[in-house]
């Protein structure tokens, strides 16, 4: 249970930083601003990940890693900065048969999501948690095949099935609350226009009124 205590670790510190970041993020007016922190967001929580991973086998080591980098690939844009980001700490680590199968995954990874970026954006809110379980456990898996490639087979059943089922449980849970943080602040916007709108309305008839009275006044007089 060793490997999924620290897994579902993981996935608390994201949403947790999740949380604080949205805080931090309600507070800007400008977009670019807010792009910004949400990219900080999943830099932060790919530094975390790695430091709260476990030791699996033989230096191998497990995290979450791969969910901030491929929802942050998807919502920014910007797949080789954080796919860089990534190899840098797997750096720390140390250069062995793991790091590299690291770049060959990420590098490639980080195409495919930089292609893939602005059909992701068109999608429904459905379908965009979907896609990111999808590639999320579609990468899980394609990281264990290419330890067992590089490295001794992982054989231990605890080892799959947290692997493959955590970082997909996370990657739903922190794309969903991303969409209805976006849901939300649009709804926000919309009841901001309404309500100048609203006051607008209310201002022109009050101009109106204003106006009509001296206008009625003068064409009775005139009127005699």
């Amino acid at each position: 249970m060793e490997i999924t205590k620290h897994l579902l670790m993981n996935l608390s510190l994201l949403l947790v930083l999740l949380f604080f970041t949205q805080l931090i993020i309600e507070r800007q007016v400008e977009e670019e601003k807010r792009e910004r922190y949400q990219l900080i967001y999943f830099i932060i929580s790919i530094f975390t990940c790695y430091i709260f991973s476990v030791e699996v086998q033989n230096g191998i080591r497990f995290d979450l890693r791969q969910v901030p980098m491929i929802l942050g690939s998807l919502y920014t844009g910007h797949s080789f900065l954080l796919a860089g980001v990534t190899l840098l700490m797997r750096g720390f680590l140390g250069i062995n048969d793991g790091f590299w199968v690291s770049v060959g995954v990420f590098f490639g990874l980080a195409i495919l999501l930089k292609w893939i970026h602005p059909w992701f954006n068109r999608l429904t809110l459905n379908s965009r948690v979907g896609v990111s379980v999808l590639l999320t456990v579609i990468t899980s898996f394609l990281l264990m095949q290419m330890v067992a490639v590089v490295n001794a087979p992982i054989r231990h059943p605890e080892a799959w099935i947290s692997f493959i089922l955590i970082p997909a449980l996370t990657s739903g849970l922190v794309s969903y609350s991303i969409e209805t943080i976006r849901q939300t602040f649009i709804i926000r916007q919309r009841l901001a226009k309404a309500d100048k709108i609203e006051a607008v309305s209310h201002l022109s008839a009050a101009i109106s009124h204003e106006i009509r009275n001296p206008l009625t006044t003068v064409k009775v007089f005139y009127s005699y």
